[in-house]
């Protein structure tokens, strides 16, 4: 297995891909489950119903937390990432869980095992690229390099 210490010369395609367009598209799943959330609490104020608030509050904020902290490279990033995968894994088990007692949610089971293994790839992958993140993350210089396509010639 090749080591990952240095950033420019790791390849972070799928990185890129993750920071500018899964996150974003997970902060917003999950404002939206916040919003349904508080409507439902607001509604039935059961127990569940309040930790499904608590989750969601909970869920965007590590989503918020990662994105920042990925973005620049810095330690509480990959540490919100490796939380909220694991947090996921433990949601996820617990749907299969639930939805193999019901008959009619068993086709939701196979979402869900699809989901904890896309969790397991992202906390593999960035398990191995731990080295790249600092506790002050990288200067907007690096960052710049990073962002700037390598084949323009200026």
């Amino acid at each position: 297995m090749d080591r990952v210490e240095r950033i420019k010369d790791t390849k972070l395609k799928f990185h890129k891909v993750y920071i500018s367009f899964f996150l974003p598209v997970g902060v917003v799943g999950n404002f939206m489950l916040l919003i349904q959330a508080f409507s439902l609490a607001k509604g039935e104020p059961t127990l569940i119903n309040i930790l499904g608030v608590f989750e969601r509050v909970v869920f965007l904020a590590l989503a918020m937390l990662a994105m920042k902290g990925l973005t620049w490279f810095r330690r509480r990033g990959l540490i919100s990432v490796f939380i909220l995968q694991i947090a996921s894994i433990a949601m996820s088990i617990f749907m299969v869980y639930v939805s193999l007692m019901d008959a009619s949610t068993r086709l939701y089971a196979a979402s869900y095992l699809l989901s904890v293994a896309l969790s397991a790839f992202l906390i593999a992958y960035y398990w191995k690229r731990r080295k790249l993140f600092s506790k002050h993350g990288i200067t907007p210089e690096e960052m710049m390099m990073l962002i700037t396509p390598k084949n323009i010639i200026f």
